[in-house]
């Protein structure tokens, strides 16, 4: 509701003829004012929402979306891992944290983990169906094969490693 009444505020003779001219003019002013690309797309949405819907106007927009800012996550440092792995005192729950870390695992594929699928030799993961339903290959870190050959003792093929 805000983003309408300041819409409306700033152009209180917006006539149809004139509306995508003053949305846009309104949305290239939100990013000067330091509103995120998620915060431009709320406003446009809510105006077209507002003419479209309330309105019920015939005006088109044709103003695209911002595009949402793709920043990485910062990581972890090598002394929160290590005091993290510390913490946890199961053996495969440490374990399971310690290789989706190293392996760089997402948590569905660090669960789906079969036997099958750890060639200890080869210091390999062959993950299958991944995201995007896509095989995948990853390495094994080497310090964390005795607690995998540990998990993994009298296991089939077919079991689940975690």
């Amino acid at each position: 509701m805000g983003c309408i009444k300041e819409f409306l505020s700033l152009n209180e003779e917006c006539h149809d003829k004139y509306l995508e001219e003053h949305v846009r003019h309104y949305l290239l002013s939100k990013p000067e004012k330091g509103y995120a690309p998620q915060t431009v797309n709320l406003h446009l949405n809510a105006i077209n929402f507002y003419y479209r819907r309330v309105l019920r106007t015939s005006a088109r927009m044709e103003a695209k979306f911002a595009k949402r800012s793709k920043k990485l996550p910062s990581g972890l440092t090598r002394d929160e891992i290590v005091s993290l792995l510390a913490d946890v005192k199961n053996i495969k729950h440490r374990t399971l944290i310690a290789l989706a870390y190293g392996a760089g695992l997402r948590v569905s594929e660090v669960v789906r983990l079969k036997v099958v699928d750890v060639q200890l030799d080869g210091l390999t993961l062959h993950l299958k169906q991944a995201k995007g339903a896509k095989d995948r290959i990853t390495v094994l870190p080497e310090k964390l094969l005795g607690d995998l050959c540990v998990l993994m003792a009298g296991e089939a093929g077919d079991d689940y490693v975690f």
